[in-house]
């Protein structure tokens, strides 16, 4: 059965007269000397045959069967909104074999791969039937590239100091310091990828910041939720 502590037993038996019947705590089973259905405890066992012969009373002691359990282990990452993420589907007790599904997609493996990012629903089916389900998710990876140098000379190619990534991110902080640690710039809670313009083109107090090296502090936000802190260096050319 699929409950928790249900457990199956199989008798057999040899000698007497014609076909044997086998009762347990007084009830018949099956002719082939099947229960089902049992909770963990002791039983009496009693064999008869067709003449009425009766064995002695026997003792046999039923352990409580392992419920059907499932958890989801997230293997690998979708890569930039790439098809190559991996989901691991372990199992532990019910009856095996067991059957693997993703809505409608059956598998005899308990990996799921090929997956985007996102949350998945799928279940595990063992051999009596019992059913599990459980969700899990693929997350999305995708590195935000930071440039290391960048030309604010109108030329339409580099003239911000612009983030880039495969997946949408989040900018929750980005600040530009001079060479002494001064604030020349900053930008708090934007679109990464849409709102370009917020990035910093270059210009400190009104006039074209000079040509050197400026540091930088971003905090972006992944689509996950995740936080990433960005720290470094960036070249201002013209």
């Amino acid at each position: 059965g699929c409950g928790p502590g249900e457990s199956s037993l199989q008798v057999s038996g040899s000698g007497g007269a014609g076909p044997l019947s086998f009762e347990l705590n007084g009830a018949l089973g099956r002719n082939n000397g099947r229960f089902d259905s049992l909770s963990a405890g002791v039983f009496q066992l009693t064999v008869s045959d067709s003449v009425g012969c009766v064995s002695e009373v026997l003792e046999v002691e039923v352990p409580g069967a392992e419920p059907l359990r499932m958890a989801i282990l997230p293997l690998q990452p979708s890569r930039c909104g790439k098809p190559d993420g991996e989901l691991q589907i372990e199992v532990s007790g019910g009856a095996a074999p067991y059957r693997y599904f993703l809505g409608d997609q059956e598998q005899n493996s308990s990996r799921w791969e090929g997956l985007v990012s996102g949350a998945y629903v799928l279940q595990v089916v063992d051999a009596e039937g019992c059913i599990r389900t459980a969700e899990g998710m693929v997350l999305g990876e995708c590195p935000v590239f930071v440039p290391g140098a960048f030309s604010p000379n109108d030329d339409g190619r580099n003239d911000r100091f612009e983030l880039f990534s495969g997946l949408p991110f989040w900018v929750a902080t980005y600040r530009i310091y001079d060479r002494w640690g001064g604030l020349l710039y900053e930008a708090n809670g934007f679109d990464g990828l849409a709102d370009r313009q917020r990035y910093w083109d270059g210009v400190s107090a009104g006039e074209p910041a000079p040509v050197g090296l400026y540091t930088y502090q971003i905090e972006v936000i992944r689509g996950d939720g995740r936080a990433e802190q960005l720290e470094g260096g960036v070249q201002l050319a013209r």
